[in-house]
């Protein structure tokens, strides 16, 4: 028997609190259709193997590219698919926030490097970005802007999606480069 649907619910948690999203069919199909027409739109660039992913850093290089930021990126997340997509966005995307971010403020040569793959049972992930800071020796480096109370967070954000996986990461700043390393143990 087919099934006449009136409406579909959706449950996204996210930051431990779940949201709760209701559409009737006709706002479902019709999403449906707008998400469909919105991917096909472009030409999808494949960085990742992960389509969501890939999205994200597309995004990012267009940003790279408006800003004249050279942009390298080689990235294999196959082994990484124990991740929530949720987090996996969160760490990349404010990586790759926080070096736009960066290397908008410096006035020299404008770049960013990303890279991911696996190594060792691990997933191994690194990330270069020329930067206006000569050195820094803290945890977590303080926003630039000047809304601190809702900035800031990014680097928090990468930490607590890592301790989901029993992941770290360190970074080092010197000579005006940022360098990040993320090593998360692969579950498999």
């Amino acid at each position: 028997l087919p099934l006449d649907i009136t409406a579909v619910s959706f449950i996204i948690p996210q930051n431990g609190r779940k949201y709760y999203i209701n559409l009737s069919k006709y706002q479902y199909v019709s999403t449906l259709v707008s998400l469909n027409e919105y991917f096909t739109e472009f030409d999808r660039k494949t960085y990742t193997g992960n389509e969501v992913l890939d999205l994200l850093v597309d995004e990012k290089k267009k940003s790279c590219e408006a800003g004249k930021i050279r942009f390298e990126c080689s990235m294999d997340l196959s082994d990484g698919s124990f991740m929530n997509l949720i987090d996996v966005c969160v760490i990349f995307g404010n990586i790759l926030d926080n070096a736009i971010e960066a290397c908008e403020r410096y006035e020299g040569e404008k770049y960013i490097k990303m890279f991911a793959d696996s190594y060792n049972d691990f997933l191994v992930i690194k990330s270069e970005n020329s930067t206006k800071l000569e050195s820094a020796n803290t945890k977590f480096l303080p926003t630039q802007k000047k809304d601190y109370k809702n900035h800031g967070l990014g680097m928090g954000c990468i930490q607590d999606s890592l301790d989901k996986y029993g992941g770290t990461f360190n970074y080092e700043v010197k000579d005006h480069v940022f360098k990040m390393n993320i090593i998360i143990p692969i579950k498999r």
